[in-house]
């Protein structure tokens, strides 16, 4: 498994509609992704305010996370005002190591 991880960082009166344009933007582009095994937008639970918005893109190796880095796919889910409402935006990649399921 080969993971794509980005973190945005969102301000508090903008993220109703960084949710609502990045979940739109992941059923109208990742469905049908060759080798994406799953795609997660998460936000920060409780009290925590000084993390951002993840979004995790989980790929069967890393051949297949680079192939959607090359699509049409890619392109367009990083076409809309997601980034603009985003303050901050980093990314980064991981390898598994180990992967547990019932």
């Amino acid at each position: 498994m080969y993971a794509a991880v980005s973190e945005f960082t969102v301000a508090e009166a903008d993220r109703q509609a960084f949710e609502t344009s990045f979940a739109a933007s992941m059923k109208d582009t990742l469905v049908g992704v060759p080798g994406l095994r799953r795609s997660t937008l998460l936000r920060p639970a409780g009290r925590t305010t000084d993390r951002g918005y993840l979004a995790v893109m989980e790929f069967e190796d890393e051949a297949a996370y680079r192939t959607y880095v090359s699509s049409e796919a890619f392109h367009r889910s990083h076409s809309g005002p997601r980034e603009s409402i985003a303050s901050d935006f980093r990314a980064a990649s991981f390898e598994s190591v180990l992967e547990l399921t019932d």
